[in-house]
């Protein structure tokens, strides 16, 4: 399923937290807040999954620490060990009490037995998925796959949050961040919450700050004269209507996209 609001994102992860699914596979491009937003909630009941982890390992872990949740995070390549999947859809098993197994001749598994009971759930993070493997397909079916695709408003609403709470800034600063964030937004190539967390880095150490923005979100020349369009319509003494309809003109939206986004600026 698709979801594109903070607020379903925050729902499943409280689902999740609070041990009402099994398993969780919540994907999306990188930076959008999946991680920061489970942490939100995190406590010593939940376990995060190092990328470089072996399946070995998290058997030992998983064990030793019996009935936590577990989170899985950007571990896309593993999508492709057979072991890997194989333990998650052992923890993702809908009956209460799971039985977890590892088959090795590794003497830490001699040592602890290659097999035990858990109530574990747990949850993966990941910028990508891979669907024509039959083994993550069977993965899958066992939990709740989400993709979360938050709309370039809600990420700024998202973004403009963490800005207004960054004590480190004044609050000069901090409308400077968001209104060269409003301003050039839709003309990024890549937008996602990185961008409000680098621009507050900048302001704090380099005059320069625009400059190095406007360049690492690779904004033209052409976005940037458009940009300066859009400003004189903003700036001008025209009625709130008639602003609305240039706007409309100037970026072939209609009235009603920017009547909603008039509302955010």
């Amino acid at each position: 399923m698709i979801i594109k609001s903070y607020k379903q994102l925050e729902e499943f992860i409280k689902l999740f937290v609070n041990r009402k699914i099994d398993l969780l596979i919540l994907y999306s491009e990188g930076g959008l807040g999946k991680t920061y937003g489970l942490n939100e909630y995190k406590d010593d009941n939940i376990i995060n999954v190092n990328i470089h982890t072996t399946p070995l390992q998290i058997f030992l872990d998983a064990k030793k620490n019996k009935d936590a949740s577990f989170v899985f995070d950007d571990l896309d390549s593993t999508f492709s060990n057979p072991i890997f999947i194989s333990f998650v859809k052992s923890l993702a098993n809908n009956e209460k009490i799971k039985i977890i197994q590892y088959n090795s001749s590794d003497p830490r598994i001699k040592e602890s037995g290659s097999q035990f009971e858990t109530k574990s759930n747990c949850a993966i993070l990941c910028n990508k998925m891979t669907f024509n493997n039959p083994n993550v397909q069977a993965m899958i079916s066992r939990g709740f796959l989400v993709e979360f695709r938050p709309t370039i408003d809600e990420i700024y609403k998202r973004g403009r949050i963490i800005i207004l709470k960054d004590e480190t800034l004044s609050k000069r600063q901090k409308n400077e961040v968001l209104g060269f964030i409003r301003k050039y937004m839709e003309f990024a190539e890549t937008f996602n919450l990185r961008v409000f967390v680098k621009t507050a880095q900048l302001i704090k150490s380099t005059p320069r700050w625009e400059e190095y923005m406007l360049n690492d979100l690779k904004i033209s020349e052409e976005k940037i004269r458009k940009q300066q369009e859009i400003d004189k319509v903003m700036n001008s003494q025209l009625k709130k209507s008639e602003k609305i309809k240039a706007l409309s003109r100037l970026n072939g939206t209609s009235i009603r996209t920017e009547q909603r986004k008039w509302k955010v600026r």
